[in-house]
């Protein structure tokens, strides 16, 4: 199953995306990419909660995307936290160090919270 996207905004300053499913070379990866674009380019958002919660698989080609989206935040004066993943996706996210890249947390609340 490709990943789905769900995109909600918390307050007036904090947009949360949920990803659902695989994220993966193959499936929709290039308009999750265009979408993240979007928001940080187009609708001007500067504190971004990634949750993966929901998501099952994850491979380097969407750990990519996640890090390119970090990279354009902070070039754009933004922030990024990620939270929730579990299984597959949290092992992928410790053997890549992904807390290096961008702060995770447990849920999406402590990650607005840290925001």
């Amino acid at each position: 199953m490709p990943a789905t996207t769900h995109v909600r905004l918390i307050a007036p300053d904090v947009t949360v995306m949920e990803f659902n499913g695989r994220m993966h070379t193959g499936t929709n990866l290039s308009t999750i990419e265009d979408a993240l674009l979007k928001l940080i380019r187009t609708d001007g958002v500067r504190k971004l909660v990634l949750d993966f919660a929901n998501l099952e698989r994850i491979d380097s080609a969407a750990i990519g995307v996640i890090v390119m989206t970090v990279g354009e935040m902070g070039k754009n004066g933004g922030t990024t936290r990620l939270c929730g993943p579990k299984g597959m996706v949290a092992d992928s996210f410790e053997v890549v160090h992904m807390s290096r890249i961008a702060p995770v947390d447990a849920t999406v609340d402590e990650a607005i919270a840290a925001l």
